[in-house]
C-alpha cells in the first residue's frame, strides 16, 4: 500500500501543472503579468531599480512575459520530478533504472502537456517547450548520477560491481536513502504548495475579497503530521497570491499570515484539536489590515475581522478537523 500512496504527492503536482495548462491564453498571461508586476514592485522596495511608471510596468511585463513563463515551467517540472523520483524509491529498482524511469515519466508528462494546450484556446504545443520543461529534471539527473558515480567510486571497484548487478544491491533505496528525509520533505512541501494553488484558483471567485472562504486554507492543520507543510502551505499561499493578482501588500503580508499560523499550529502539534488555532487568529488579525491599506477597503477592521475570522473558522475549524481525521489513518504510509 505504501508503495501506491508514494505516488499522491507526483499526481498532486501533476494536477496543479495540468490546471495551469488547461487556463486560456489571456488567463495565463494575466497571471505571468502578476507575477512579473510582483517581481517589479520588490525590485523598486529594495532600491534594485528607480520607481517604475505605469506604462515602463507595462512595457516589462511585455519583455518578462516569456521568461517568467518558462522558469514557472523549467521550475513546476523540476518539483514533479522530485515527486516521481521519491514515489519510485519506493519499488525496488535498479539506481540506474530508477533515474531513467523517473525522467522518461517527467518527459512523456511534458510531452502529454503540450499535447493538452493544442486544444486549450489561444495556446499551442510544440516540441521546443518539451525540451525546456524537461531542463529541470534532466539537471536532477545528471546530479544525482554524478553523486552515485562518486559513491561507487570511494567504495570502490568490488562495491560498485555488486551495487550494479541487480535490484537486491544497489537498488535506487540505497541512493534514494541517504537523501531519502530531504526529498521526502521537499516532496511533501510542493505537494502541499501545489494542491493548496488548485484549490484557491479553483474556487477563486470565494478565495479573495473582505468576504472570503479560501477552502485551501484547511491545509494549514497538516503540520500537525509534518514539518514540511509549513513551507508548503507559505508557497501555496504566495504563489496562488501572485497567480490570482493579489496587490503587493497582500501577497507579502497575506502570505506572512498562512506562514505565521503554520509555524503556530507546527507548535502545537501535540493536540490536534488545537493545531486550528494559529491559523484562524493569524488571519483574523492581519488580513483585514491588508484588505483595508492594499485594497482600500471601507468596511470597518472589526467588521472584517469578524468575516475573515468566520471564512477561516469553516476552512480551518470544520474543514480543516475532518481532513486531520481523514488523513490520521494514513499518518504513517504519508508523513
Amino acid at each position: 500500500m505504501k508503495k501506491y500512496l508514494a505516488w499522491i504527492p507526483a499526481l498532486a503536482i501533476m494536477t496543479a501543472i495540468f490546471w495551469f495548462s488547461a487556463q486560456p491564453a489571456d488567463v495565463s498571461t494575466e497571471m505571468s503579468d502578476g507575477v512579473t508586476r510582483v517581481l517589479l514592485w520588490a525590485a523598486e522596495t529594495v532600491g534594485l531599480t528607480e520607481r517604475l511608471s505605469p506604462e515602463r510596468v507595462q512595457e516589462l511585463c511585455g519583455i518578462l512575459a516569456v521568461p517568467v513563463r518558462k522558469t514557472a515551467h523549467i521550475t513546476e517540472f523540476a518539483v514533479l520530478h522530485l515527486t516521481v523520483l521519491f514515489a519510485l524509491s519506493q519499488w525496488e529498482l535498479s539506481w540506474k533504472k530508477w533515474l531513467r524511469t523517473a525522467l522518461a515519466v517527467t518527459v512523456a508528462y511534458a510531452c502529454t502537456d503540450e499535447l493538452h494546450q493544442i486544444f486549450v484556446p489561444g495556446r499551442a504545443g510544440m516540441v521546443t517547450d518539451v525540451l525546456i520543461d524537461s531542463t529541470g529534471a534532466a539537471l536532477i539527473t545528471a546530479v544525482l548520477w554524478m553523486v552515485r558515480g562518486r559513491r561507487e567510486k570511494r567504495s570502490g571497484d568490488a562495491g560498485a560491481v555488486r551495487m550494479a548487478e541487480g535490484p537486491g544491491n544497489g537498488s535506487s533505496r540505497s541512493l534514494a536513502s541517504g537523501m531519502d528525509n530531504r526529498v521526502k520533505q521537499m516532496v511533501q512541501g510542493a505537494a502541499i504548495a501545489a494542491v493548496y494553488v488548485v484549490l484557491t484558483m479553483a474556487f477563486r471567485p470565494i478565495s479573495f475579497g473582505p468576504v472570503q472562504f479560501r477552502i485551501s486554507e484547511a491545509l494549514c492543520v497538516l503540520p500537525y503530521f509534518t514539518p514540511a507543510a509549513v513551507p508548503g502551505v507559505f508557497l501555496g499561499c504566495l504563489i496562488s497570491n501572485l497567480l490570482g493578482g493579489a496587490a503587493a501588500l497582500d501577497v507579502v503580508f497575506g502570505s506572512l499570515a498562512t506562514l505565521m499560523g503554520a509555524v503556530g499550529s507546527r507548535l502545537l502539534r501535540k493536540n490536534r484539536y488545537l493545531v486550528i488555532l494559529p491559523p484562524i487568529a493569524a488571519n483574523t488579525l492581519i488580513i483585514p489590515w491588508v484588505l483595508k491599506y492594499a485594497y482600500g477597503s471601507a468596511d470597518m477592521v472589526w467588521f472584517m475581522m469578524v468575516t475573515v475570522g468566520a471564512g477561516e473558522l469553516l476552512a480551518v475549524g470544520v474543514l480543516g478537523q475532518f481532513l486531520l481525521g481523514a488523513l490520521e489513518r494514513y499518518r504513517e504510509e504519508l508523513f
